[in-house]
């Protein structure tokens, strides 16, 4: 189950949905937010509280 369909389903049963974001990169933490929204109108959160910093492959040194 993906986090966008969990966290629809507990907001939608009257819970506080969460997505955890701490393992996500940037960009999958924005997809799965945006599609959540899409999903339910009912209130939902998201955690950053283990967030890592990415650095691109290329750039690493």
């Amino acid at each position: 189950m993906t986090y966008k369909v969990l966290s629809t389903a507990v907001s939608e049963a009257g819970g506080l949905g969460m997505i955890g974001c701490g393992t996500m990169n940037p960009g999958g933490a924005e997809q799965n937010i945006l599609e959540t929204k899409e999903m339910t109108r009912q209130p939902y959160s998201h955690e950053w509280h283990n967030a890592r910093i990415y650095i691109r492959h290329d750039e690493a040194q």
